[in-house]
């Protein structure tokens, strides 16, 4: 490959982001917040997703774990993630980077593994949040989303220019590599800044943590706007 894959994350906080356009400027992927805690519902997910999908976008969705009962958590995000027709097709992410302790965690992670038949899911959390509680989240998911940003705002492959190799080896965890980088929250996307995540692997190997079946989509032409400008 010539370069790593680009997925973006969004939520509400994006309301108005033109999707189509992300795929446009380069990007794979899209992963959208759909729920946090017990009783947060993202009310922009149920719109991005089709428009994703329609875009040739692999979708995803995240759970933002709060403390709490880990396994209710776990229901709400399922069945909002079912109500768009996952999580097959779907990279799927639990987001842990608050208050929520190993308890819930397990949890939350034991009770998505029951709903989900084991479906794959990412852990997105940081070392400045993880390292220090010393949990080995290996055992509970060997998919690390790694959170850990250079500084600045451009495109997401300029950006990227700036990632050194050993970011992709948390030392945390138990996870000997992650599967995915988020390396900022300001990487110029379709006029807005956005966070921007690299995948290494091939197109096929992201689909794969997402159970895909059926014919692969074809992925929108870029423009290269968002990711190496012109």
């Amino acid at each position: 490959m010539s370069g790593p894959i680009w997925i973006a994350d969004v939520s509400n906080w994006q309301a108005g982001l033109n999707i189509e356009q992300v795929a446009r400027e380069g990007f794979s992927a899209v992963i959208a917040k759909a729920t946090e805690g017990t009783t947060f519902v993202d009310q922009q997910f149920a719109g991005f997703i089709p428009r994703i999908q329609a875009a040739g976008m692999i979708p995803g969705a995240y759970h933002f774990l709060r403390a709490g009962s880990g396994t209710a958590q776990a229901q709400a995000f399922h069945a909002r993630v079912a109500a768009v027709g996952g999580p097959g097709g779907f990279l799927i992410a639990c987001d842990n980077e608050k208050d929520a302790d190993w308890a819930t965690t397990a949890a939350f992670i034991t009770e998505w593994n029951r709903l989900s038949g084991n479906h794959p899911i990412l852990m997105y959390t940081g070392s400045w949040w993880w390292n220090p509680k010393g949990w080995d989240g290996a055992s509970l998911t060997p998919h690390l989303w790694r959170s850990h940003y250079v500084d600045g705002t451009d495109y997401a492959s300029t950006l990227y220019q700036h990632v050194p190799d050993g970011w992709w080896h948390p030392g945390y965890g138990g996870w000997p590599q992650a599967a995915i980088l988020q390396f900022t929250s300001h990487a110029r996307v379709a006029g807005m800044n956005l966070d921007a995540n690299a995948f290494r692997g091939s197109l096929d190997e992201l689909r794969a943590l997402t159970r895909f079946s059926g014919a692969p989509q074809a992925p929108a032409a870029p423009t290269g706007h968002g990711v190496a400008g012109d």
